[in-house]
């Protein structure tokens, strides 16, 4: 982590903060170093009934063993490395994900998606040849991903719907309820990692 680029630091970290926070694209490039950017609404937020603009991200770190390569999932050691390695940037930007190409300027929202797409299609370059599938990838998939994830394991519906801030649970149910088959097996052997802020095993 310390010798990677900041290219690839910067895209890990953000792969594992989508998958533990279940956030849009939106409220990633809103997210802030120190607070929160009062200037932001969320897709489902109105500026009488404000949604949450603090939240916890959980670390692996109780769970693993120190020399355990599961912790290499764990999206607080992520950050922590993407922070000390940006902390002495001049000009950086409020927000928290910024562009690895000019640190001055923070990550756009097109820049993200395209940044979890692609890290997402490497992922898939070490699979057999015979798993291999055309992709239809988006970043938004990860939000769904997370959620699913927590309710296969049969976590509350309510925390996962205000992890994910949806209002009703007609929008996950319509748009991200799908069949677990394809996630059961391989994704689980990861574990534990951090989905929709709680710790899937």
């Amino acid at each position: 982590m310390n010798s990677t680029s900041l290219r690839n630091l910067t895209k890990k970290t953000l792969f594992l903060v989508s998958l533990a926070t279940a956030k849009r694209v939106s409220e990633l490039q809103a997210l802030s170093r120190k607070v929160a950017l009062q200037e932001f609404l969320a897709k489902t937020e109105r500026a009488f009934n404000h949604l949450p603009r603090e939240f916890r991200l959980k670390s692996l770190r109780p769970l693993v063993d120190p020399d355990d390569q599961k912790r290499l999932l764990c999206p607080v050691r992520a950050l922590t490395y993407m922070l000390e390695r940006s902390k002495n940037f001049s000009h950086k930007p409020r927000n928290l994900f910024i562009s690895p190409s000019n640190t001055a300027k923070p990550l756009s929202k097109n820049a993200l998606s395209f940044l979890l797409k692609e890290i997402i299609l490497q992922a898939h370059e070490s699979f057999p040849e015979e798993f291999q599938q055309p992709l239809k990838i988006r970043a938004h998939d990860i939000r769904g991903i997370a959620t699913l994830l927590n309710l296969s394991r049969n976590h509350s519906f309510m925390a996962i719907l205000e992890a994910a801030s949806w209002k009703t649970p007609s929008v996950f149910a319509n748009h991200y309820l799908k069949d677990l088959e394809r996630i059961d097996g391989d994704t689980y052997s990861l574990g534990p990692i951090v989905a929709a802020d709680d710790i899937v095993r």
